[in-house]
């Protein structure tokens, strides 16, 4: 008698990530959403470097 259960998976492979309904969401993270903020306001007063291309 096997001692181990079956279980239904529990993960989706999308692409190189795994999604899983069992993480914690960080949308709505005070800490996440003001590093997000800093990041757009340093995108706006720099903006993006220019690639050079060969």
């Amino acid at each position: 008698m096997p001692t181990t259960i079956k279980k239904s998976a529990q993960h989706t492979d999308q692409g190189n990530a795994v999604v899983s309904k069992h993480v914690k969401d960080y949308e709505n993270d005070l800490y996440f959403v003001k590093k997000a903020e800093k990041a757009i306001e340093v995108l706006e007063k720099f903006g993006l470097p220019v690639v050079k291309k060969k």
